[in-house]
């Protein structure tokens, strides 16, 4: 009431309170408010005689010093997911002290006294956990969503000085069995020298069960148009020769075009060889098909290779291995 001040609550400095049956909840929610912080910062000028700064000062110096560890630890931290990220690595195992990022952070951090001296922490406190763990596989989802957000921003500024772009599209099964898909954008970017450099970036991956083409739709404008790329800029469009790709009525391919009338839709010559190559196996005298054999792309085309003929016509350049199964990845 005496460090209230004129902007204090009323129920608190000068009329009271009467409503006992929520007393509780109003004290909890006084004890938070601004005015009883402002409130308890002039008690304790008024008690101490002297500034808060000048108070805090000592305090003030060893919470700067925690700071820049902290700092220090998490650049370390940074180093390790970028090389990892990179080179397309997992980051974790089958707990949060195994795994590769665990391993790289304990490997970089001999060569740093402060993620040295904060992996001897996480040792000792390995059963009484700290409240706070820099390195925790939450904080290494947060620090990967924030360079997958800066590389994103990044593709959209060099498309956005072209004001052009391309859309590639495909997606494939994972090991959860869903359809996890790409969207991968094709633009020219300027280098110094003005020399103009082809670029295919990707932009986004996720899952759906649904793979019609109104969804796929929703999917591809969601995505554009949260990086508020324009329409007008999309000139081509490539996708797999699947009929909710390339349906000249209902497909993806002419759900796009109605939006961008300018965009060309081509027919991607990496799936167009894929089945080339599958059509050349399967036409082959030497190979014999079994069942059950599937290629990376869904067809069930096999093939078994008969070490005996091949040997037969390649005696000259000694044996070679017998192939139990021929598999095709699918690329861009």
């Amino acid at each position: 009431m005496a460090f209230g001040g004129p902007t204090a609550s009323q129920m608190w400095a000068s009329t009271g309170c009467s409503d006992w049956a929520h007393i509780v909840r109003d004290i909890e929610r006084h004890e938070t408010s601004a005015d009883h912080q402002k409130a308890e910062i002039c008690r304790f000028q008024w008690l101490s005689k002297k500034r808060l700064s000048d108070a805090f000062d000592t305090q003030r110096h060893i919470w700067n010093e925690q700071v820049e560890r902290n700092r220090r630890v998490v650049s370390v931290m940074i180093d390790a997911i970028k090389y990892l990220a990179k080179e397309q690595m997992a980051l974790r195992g089958h707990d949060s002290c195994s795994g590769k990022f665990y391993n790289l952070f304990a490997l970089l951090a001999q060569y740093d006294s402060a993620a040295g001296s904060y992996m001897q922490l996480l040792r000792d406190r390995r059963e009484d956990k700290l409240e706070c763990n820099l390195i925790s596989a939450g904080n290494q989802r947060r620090l990967l969503s924030c360079i997958k957000a800066l590389i994103q921003e990044e593709i959209i500024r060099s498309i956005t000085n072209q004001a052009a772009f391309s859309l590639i599209y495909d997606g494939t099964t994972d090991t959860s069995r869903k359809e996890a898909y790409s969207v991968v954008l094709r633009f020219v970017e300027m280098s110094d020298a003005y020399t103009p450099t082809p670029k295919e970036c990707l932009i986004d991956v996720f899952s759906t069960g649904d793979t019609s083409a109104a969804n796929l739709e929703q999917l591809i404008v969601a995505t554009l148009e949260k990086r508020k790329l324009d329409w007008t800029w999309l000139m081509s469009q490539s996708y797999d020769g699947a009929s909710n790709m390339c349906g000249a009525i209902n497909g993806l391919q002419s759900r796009i075009g109605s939006r961008s009338p300018q965009a060309i839709y081509n027919w991607c010559y990496a799936h167009r060889m894929n089945l080339v190559i599958e059509s050349l196996i399967a036409s082959c005298t030497i190979v014999h098909h079994k069942k059950r054999r599937r290629y990376a792309d869904g067809s069930s085309v096999g093939c078994h290779l008969n070490s005996k003929v091949l040997n037969s016509f390649l005696s000259p350049l000694g044996p070679i291995l017998f192939v139990n199964r021929c598999v095709l990845r699918k690329f861009y």
